[in-house]
């Protein structure tokens, strides 16, 4: 295939510093290292499957994705994309193994927060997941397969898709990837100055009197899936990767479950052999001091 065919696919990647691997069970490990041509032509031979983290390393998404995993997940995206049409925005459909994934390029990279702001309303009235999951600042963020690779549990490679046919946008792989940069780029809108600010992600509650307290008050699964990306079951990699062999947590052996009392730990690490609490968590994501962590936490800050 033409090189410079598989070279349009760039427009489909986030952070560049950082990609993810697909395993065979359809979860994914993260690759500390920098995306190159190589592997896009691998991921598009079928050697490899690849994810990538929507927000780049400036904090800024050139495009987001709003998944559907329900079984009409791709009708459901055709409503939204008549729900965002009076904007002038445009959702590019692509199937996936389990519904859809609606696409929205952008025509300049957006900061996470502006993207969040518009499409998160959206995609929870729908009931569909947006990618970026987060604000920028956490971490590498959540990440979203990279189009037209073969996913490694179905064994299928999905197309982009015509929204009013149902068909795929082009005969084969090459002729998508040719398409590609003919798709509708959109403006993202900047949420009105009269609307209230999003509150940071942990503000302690007003009678929060000890750390416990705190703990008790958080949803485990909601805030440590902002660092991890986590399947139906609370399982994932574990970000911490110093007890890991290469580095990193090629086994998802991250677990994230409900504590067995009101702020008690909530995650453990099966390689590892240790877990803990939603406080322990952030404090050791962000090499803080329980001290230095909690004053954070009191005084509303943003992790």
């Amino acid at each position: 295939m033409d090189r410079g065919l598989i070279t349009n696919l760039w427009q489909c990647v986030g952070r560049r510093d950082s990609y993810a691997v697909q395993l065979d069970g359809g979860t994914y490990a993260r690759v500390d290292r920098v995306l190159t041509e190589q592997d896009l032509i691998d991921h598009i031979a079928g050697r490899r499957t690849l994810g990538t983290y929507v927000i780049n390393e400036q904090g800024r998404c050139a495009f987001a994705v709003l998944d559907a995993d329900q079984e009409n997940g791709l009708s459901v995206l055709q409503t939204v994309a008549g729900e965002i049409a009076p904007s002038g925005a445009v959702l590019h459909l692509e199937r996936s193994r389990r519904g859809g994934h609606g696409w929205i390029f952008f025509r300049e990279p957006a900061p996470a927060e502006q993207v969040r702001a518009w499409l998160a309303p959206i995609a929870q009235a729908h009931h569909l997941e947006l990618y970026p999951k987060q604000p920028a600042g956490k971490g590498v963020g959540s990440l979203i397969r990279l189009p037209l690779g073969i996913h490694r549990r179905s064994g299928t490679r999905y197309p982009f898709i015509d929204s009013h046919t149902g068909r795929a946008v082009a005969p084969n792989t090459a002729d998508i990837l040719a398409w590609l940069p003919t798709v509708t780029r959109s403006n993202c809108p900047v949420a009105p100055a009269s609307l209230p600010k999003s509150k940071p992600e942990f503000t302690p509650p007003v009678a929060c009197g000890s750390i416990r307290e705190w703990n008790a008050a958080q949803d485990p699964f909601e805030v440590l899936s902002r660092y991890v990306e986590l399947d139906q079951r609370g399982g994932g990699h574990c970000p911490f990767g110093e007890h890991h062999t290469g580095g990193a947590d090629t086994h998802s052996s991250f677990q994230v479950y409900e504590p067995g009392a009101p702020g008690g730990y909530c995650y453990f690490c099966h390689v590892e052999g240790k877990g803990g609490s939603v406080f322990d968590f952030l404090r050791r994501y962000h090499g803080l001091t329980a001290k230095e962590c909690w004053q954070k936490i009191k005084t509303g800050g943003v992790f």
